[in-house]
This record gives C-alpha cells, structure tokens and sequence, in this order.
C-alpha cells in the first residue's frame, strides 16, 4: 500500500493549544483472546489507516473538505509480538510508526505532518476461562489483560497528534464464543485507561456477532464478523472553532487540546482466514455513526497474526 503521511497544521497561523488524539489501535474482533502455547512466539504485522474530512467540534459536526478531497489521514505500521510463558499466562508488546497529515488547518492549505514511533503498549494476558476443554455450552473463552502504555516520539504538540502523548495503564476483559456446530459465535472486549498529563480517563470496548465457515482446503477456515466499538473518555472539554472563509483558501481554525472529551461509536465488519500452518489473516473496516471532539474517521485495518 502506498504510505500517505499526514497531520493538522499551522500552529502559527491559527490560535491552537497542544493537539492529540487517541491512537492505541488493537487488533480487531477480541483476537487478543486467544494466548500463544506455552514457550510458543507469535508475530503479528499489520497495518492501520484512517481518515476523515468531517470532524466533530463538540457535538456539531463540520466539513475540513475546504478544497475537493482535503483530508486528515493518519498511518500506524505496527508489530505485535507475544510469548507464551504457560498454558494460562503470555506476554504481549505492540511497536510500530505513525505518521500524520493534511491541508485543512491551513489558510494556504500546505501540507503539514507529523511522524515518529507510536505510542508503544506492553501486556500481561491471563486465561480466565477456555471454552473448549468445557463440558457446559455457556462457557465462553475469557481472558484479561494489564497492560503499560509507553509515549511515543512524535510531536506531541503537533495539532491533532497521533496519539495522546502520555504514558499510562490499562485493564482489559476480553471474550470469544461459539454455539453449536452451525458457527454462530460472538466476540466482546471491555477495558478502562489511565494516563498522564491530565489526559482523560477513558473506557473502551466492542461487542459483536460472528459465523464461521470450515474449509477442507488450504484456507482451513473463514470468519465473518459484525460489531460495534466504541471510545468513552470519562472527563474532559469540548474543542472549539469554526470554518473560516478567507484569502486564499477556506480552512478551519480549531482550539484543539488533547484533554477534550473524546467519544466516537463506530459500526465495524471483517473478516478472518486461518491457514493449515495456523496463521490467521484479519482485515476489518469501521465508520462512526456518532461522536463528540473527534473525526468523522473512517478506519481500515490488515495483518496476519503468525505463530512460530
């Protein structure tokens, strides 16, 4: 895929306070449920791309298209990479790069990015409960998580950074299940986070229905997936500006903090391909239908997740 880079520009230009925005993708679907065999590697690279031209500015939504297809795009190459220590407990770290851009916040609509590594996440995952070796149906595949989140080396004070610039911690449930023999499944992720720098409390999670299909051929397996995921943050206040007409171009002069209240609630669909060497490819799209101080963003998503 060609990389876009991106941002949101001209802090000398336009009255904007320090920028950020929440940027800890996680690997779709509740797919962190499953912990690699004891002693047992899995790398996972994937990729992740958004983009939007309508922001959210409080809870009035506006165009940032002030030429045909201005855009704020944003770029996350990344690396998961987990150990299985025993049959119930693994770690897990995700490292990669970001990169961000656009012309909208600009009255002469040039190009202003921002890059470095992302913010980094290092976990602790415990097997609660597996719904295999389980005699009754209801048992569902349960595993929590504690994770750290580490500041990454982009320009914090960049207006509408990739990612919060802080540091902080994470707890997470998440959930899996299959009933019967026709496929029928659903996934589920619930988790809370608390950084520093007076960045707001957030919670997040996912909740979805999946139908799986086996395959006698080099594709073992195919799954569907159709959810919702959602982003809370539990304090904070609204951004403020508007769309501003004025020589030579249009553009949007936004006060932007990263300790707004961020809130998006996005439609997902998907779909995941395990092979015979059991590598799992996963490919996800989602489209929020409401927010409040964040983009109208659409997200995209691919990877493979490889045992070794």
């Amino acid at each position: 895929m060609k990389i876009l880079s991106s941002g949101v520009a001209a802090a000398t230009l336009l009255p904007i306070a320090a920028v950020a925005t929440e940027n800890l993708p996680q690997i779709p679907f509740a797919e962190a449920v499953r912990l690699p065999e004891s002693k047992q590697w899995v790398v996972t690279p994937w990729y992740a791309y958004s983009v939007f031209r309508k922001l959210w500015i409080g809870s009035t939504k506006v165009s940032i298209e002030t030429q045909s297809q201005i855009d704020f795009e944003m770029n996350d190459g990344m690396v998961r990479l987990e150990y299985g220590l025993t049959d119930r407990w693994a770690l897990d770290a995700t490292v990669g790069y970001t990169s961000a851009a656009t012309r909208a916040w600009n009255p002469k609509n040039h190009v202003e990015t921002t890059q470095g590594l992302m913010d980094s996440q290092l976990g602790l995952r415990y097997s609660v409960l597996d719904e295999h070796p389980a005699q009754s149906w209801y048992v569902p595949t349960l595993t929590a998580r504690l994770g750290a989140i580490i500041r990454g080396t982009y320009d914090v004070d960049f207006p509408m950074a990739p990612g919060d610039g802080a540091s902080g911690f994470e707890a997470s449930l998440l959930m899996t299940k299959t009933f019967g023999k026709f496929g029928l499944g659903a996934y589920a992720d619930v988790g809370y986070r608390l950084r520093s720098n007076h960045v707001p409390q957030t919670v997040f999670g996912s909740a979805g229905l999946s139908e799986t299909i086996k395959l006698d051929w080099k594709i073992t397996s195919v799954i569907f997936y159709a959810g919702y995921r959602g982003l809370y943050d539990l304090n904070g206040s609204n951004l403020s500006g508007e769309r501003v007409a004025g020589p030579p171009h249009d553009f949007v002069d936004l006060n932007y903090s990263r300790h707004a209240q961020e809130i998006y609630h996005l439609g997902e669909l998907g779909i995941g391909l395990t092979d015979q060497a059991g590598r799992r490819y996963f490919l996800s799209a989602s489209h929020p239908f409401e927010g409040q101080n964040t983009g109208k963003v659409n997200n995209f998503i691919i990877g493979v997740n490889w045992p070794l």
